[in-house]
């Protein structure tokens, strides 16, 4: 020890007076004096001697040496605090490089370092995945778990959890070999991952696996497990496990910040409060002293005091934020462009703390202030949303702050009812409505301006070629082949951007349709129900023609209750309504009541509303809703207005394409559509009779397979699909459209892969299982096959939200299509042919599992024929009558 110390003094002696290294001074003994340096935790004597040695050293004739010290230098310039210098420094460095090696490699992965530690996440990720294509190219082993780690970590800050856990778990083979330390950082992760998608069980485990893998960090594990169950509002046992950390190793700001939520939660007011003081004091820069703020606020927020919570929420802004005033609850930052979470948090705060100051006050001036908060937190949630890489990506962390939308509703409603006729019903709806759907609306802007901007065929292939790649190495479960293809995509997509701007500008802005729009397009029999679904309460807007009503529920246990009753087929009818009703008093009646005659509903759910076919709710006549309205369904206001649009342009008519193929198993007529692939005889029937309806091209039998649905399906403009679907809420690479495969295997085109698909057909008919069913995200809505096809370009189909039975539901969509044919509206169509039904079935067959799980989502409007058939047709009605005239004529000639 004492000879180490010796050492350590001498070589910071050497750091300190000499500006370059004595000359004759082998390489090995500076990297040795180096390392001492940075082990004796000499940061600044690390980067003083580094620089000197990197002065004299010749890097083409030692380049690992060379690495080693800028490795050395780059690391000391973190724990000094200067990642940002480090970035500087070391960018004309890989940029100078010519040699493709594996320390060019190595370099890339540095300056990710540097970046990552700098915050510069997106920029960060970049030059790992640089580093990581250079060392697999280079078969450089060494260091590739590493690097599957920070990409990891990279994808955690960023909010996408679900990816970011498969990085950590393609490092752990890799680590287990040696790297114990950088192992047990890999454990921790995933074990805060599984927290964060509350899999605490699995949490638990990782974080035990940790402290057994790497016994230094076991300190560490009192730490994990205290967030472990303060997760789960297991505060005592949380509380427990801090304080045992705190014995350990002094308390970091965090920690505080958690433990006074803790005692508070206990009753310890005391205690949180000192518990937060601690955190402000050992915040280690002004980002920390924010989230340390924002926590204070809502202490006092729940003390109510606020007050005092609204001074603490903008002084916390001005941290994140020097520029805006730490005393004006006036003014908030700009329209915000990073992704972080606490951008949403704290302004939101400030919102809530304005909007309770109204509640004590009624100064109506608090409730404009706690509206612009409230658009500010809004406007940085957006651009969380707008960093996710695709349909999920990110989804968790907009959970964490998706209440910022209710809280901005709630005080628009709240200026409505203090100054009424000032338009700001329609504020609170727009707020509603720019919640929904936010990555779906940007895809069909995108692809709508695809259509006409006329993109390069090589580009296109790139693209396809590339979305290829990425469901297949997803899908395989390959995070390194996967990274390089999505960073293809990437690289082709901003080739694409590049050739056309305006697709980016539509890709960044909101497509939010004013009010007014939506009022003048519906008709005066029409109603849209529009549900916002909150942490509190489920905020409902009524919207006529003439009129918007709102109100809020707390929902209940009787949406659970009843949608398992919806495929108890068993149940008595009298027993399935008295479960149905409490639903249609809860969500329909308040907004029906103070409507005229409504014709139509227009529903756009949210949250477990998704998984309830309202046709199936009763009154309390016990008449089912379908028996009085035609019901469809939409992804959001704005988007029911484009499929009504889309629906009056299409680009091909009625041509009709039938898909239904042979599955290897034997089945029966009575045979459901679900996950166990028997075969489906009365599929292929119901196929055969909508072409003898419709005309057209049916695929059927032993040829029908994935790749030829692949290639024929754009080309139809009703497309009819009577086969299995297959539902994993839990994977999109395991959810989609069932095809049998030669050797009685099974090819799944995906959700991922549907999506990709250009299709123009006016409707998708899909008689499979489950297709209107998966994971249901707030804001995005369901992840299902009804939005995949939706996202392929069908302004309208027919899904199916649980396994329906084959006979039933292909009885109800062949007079679905046969009344399309003759001219319905879709919606109407598949009304008429579900009172059909009920009016013929036996009584044990009128529960709505038999009938109700197949819904229309989309455009309403009728079936847009063919001009060129609709004209045949009637040329041949023409002939028809000339004939019979001409016989006539002759007949009475004769007389």
């Amino acid at each position: 020890m004492a000879v180490t110390a010796l050492a350590c003094f001498v070589f910071w002696g050497l750091a300190q007076n000499e500006k370059r290294p004595p000359a004759g001074v082998p390489a090995t003994v500076l990297l040795d004096r180096l390392n001492a340096l940075y082990t004796a935790e000499k940061y600044k004597e690390t980067q003083r001697l580094s620089d000197s040695i990197i002065t004299n050293h010749d890097a083409n004739a030692d380049r690992a040496g060379w690495y080693a010290v800028l490795r050395l230098k780059t690391m000391a310039q973190e724990k000094l605090g200067l990642a940002r210098e480090a970035v500087v420094q070391l960018l004309p460095v890989v940029q100078a490089q010519t040699a493709d090696d594996s320390i060019t490699a190595k370099l890339y992965g540095l300056l990710g370092f540097a970046c990552l530690n700098a915050r510069m996440i997106e920029q960060g990720s970049w030059y790992y995945e640089r580093c990581l294509a250079g060392l697999l190219r280079h078969r450089c082993e060494s260091g590739v778990g590493r690097v599957y780690i920070n990409l990891a970590y990279a994808l955690k800050e960023q909010g996408d959890y679900r990816a970011a856990r498969q990085y950590y778990l393609g490092a752990l083979p890799l680590l287990r070999r040696g790297d114990k330390w950088t192992l047990a950082e890999a454990l921790i992760n995933l074990g805060d991952i599984s927290r964060f998608l509350f899999e605490f069980e699995a949490a638990r485990d990782y974080y035990q696996q940790a402290a057994t893998e790497y016994p230094e960090k076991e300190g560490r594990l009192a730490h994990n497990l205290g967030w472990h169950f303060a997760d789960q509002g297991r505060y005592r046992e949380a509380l427990n496990h801090f304080q045992e950390s705190c014995r350990q190793a002094p308390c970091a700001a965090g920690q505080a910040r958690i433990m006074a939520r803790c005692a508070e939660a206990l009753g310890d007011t005391a205690e949180a409060v000192r518990q937060l003081r601690l955190a402000l004091e050992s915040a280690g820069n002004a980002r920390d002293s924010g989230i340390a703020q924002s926590y204070i606020g809502h202490y006092l927020l729940r003390q109510k005091r606020p007050d005092d919570a609204l001074r603490v929420f903008q002084r916390a802004l001005h941290a994140l934020f020097p520029e805006i005033s730490p005393d004006a609850p006036s003014d908030n930052p700009p329209a915000m462009a990073k992704a972080d979470f606490w951008c949403v948090d704290i302004p939101h705060g400030k919102a809530m703390a304005l909007r309770a100051r109204f509640a004590q006050t009624g100064a109506v001036q608090d409730l404009h202030l706690a509206l612009a908060a409230a658009q500010t937190a809004i406007a940085a949630l957006d651009s969380l949303r707008s960093n996710m890489q695709n349909e999920i990506s990110g989804q968790d962390a907009v959970d964490y702050a998706y209440g910022a939308y209710e809280t901005g509703i709630r005080i628009a409603l709240e200026l409505d009812r203090a100054e009424p006729g000032r338009a700001h019903a329609s504020t609170a709806y727009a707020i509603a409505e720019h919640a929904k759907s936010g990555v779906l609306k940007a895809n069909l802007a995108e692809k709508d301006l695809r259509r006409n901007i006329g993109l390069p065929d090589s580009l296109l292939w790139l693209e396809k070629s590339a979305l290829a790649a990425v469901a297949l190495w997803e899908e395989a479960g390959r995070p390194d082949s996967l990274l390089a293809a999505v960073r293809r995509l990437e690289k082709t997509r901003s080739d694409i951007e590049k050739h056309a701007p305006i697709l980016r500008k539509a890709r960044l802005q909101a497509q939010n349709i004013p009010l007014a729009t939506i009022q003048d397009a519906l008709q005066d029999d029409e109603l849209l129900l529009q549900y916002f679904w909150g942490d509190s309460s489920v905020i409902v807007f009524a919207i006529g023609k003439r009129q918007i009503i709102t109100h809020s529920i707390v929902p209940d246990r009787s949406i659970d209750s009843l949608r398992v009753a919806l495929t108890q087929s068993h149940m008595t009818e009298d027993a399935y309504k008295a479960l149905a009703a409490p639903v249609y008093d809860q969500f329909c009646a308040p907004s029906m009541a103070t409507a005229a005659q409504v014709r139509r509903l227009i529903i756009v759910p949210d949250g477990p509303l998704w998984a309830l076919p309202f046709e199936a709710l009763t009154k309390s006549d016990g008449r089912f809703l379908v028996e009085d309205q035609a019901i469809s369904y939409h992804w959001s206001g704005a988007l029911w207005l484009q499929a009504r649009a889309q629906g009056q342009t299409s680009f091909r008519g009625g041509e009709y394409g039938g898909f239904a193929p042979q599955y290897p198993n034997p089945g029966n007529p009575v045979a459901a559509m679900g996950d166990k692939l028997v075969d489906l005889p009365e599929a292929r029937k119901a196929v055969l009779e909508a072409s003898e309806t419709w005309g057209g091209q049916v695929w059927q039998g032993p040829i029908v397979s994935k790749a030829l649905f692949q290639r024929e399906a754009g080309q139809y403009g009703i497309l009819h699909l009577a086969m299995h679907g297959l539902l994993d809420p839990g994977d999109r690479t395991r959810t989609g459209l069932a095809f049998p495969a030669p050797g009685d295997s099974t090819a799944l085109l995906n959700i991922l892969e549907i999506s990709q698909m250009d299709l123009s057909a006016q409707l998708a008919v899909l008689s499979a299982c489950n297709t209107g069913s998966g994971a249901i995200f707030r804001g995005e809505g369901v992840m299902s096959l009804s939005r995949a096809f939706a996202l392929a370009g069908c302004p309208a189909l027919t899904a199916n939200l649980w396994s329906v039975p084959s006979h039933e539901t292909n009885h109800i969509t062949a007079d679905f299509l046969l009344l399309l044919k003759r001219g319905k509206n879709k919606d109407e169509a598949l009304r008429a042919a579900k009172l059909d039904y009920l009016e013929h079935a036996e009584p044990e067959r009128r529960h709505p599992y038999f009938w109700a799980g197949q819904v229309l989502v989309g455009n309403e409007e009728p079936v847009r024929q063919s001009p060129i058939r609709i004209w045949g047709l009637w040329g041949a009605g023409a002939v028809f009558l000339c004939l019979i005239g001409f016989l006539w004529r002759r007949r009475g000639k004769r007389r």
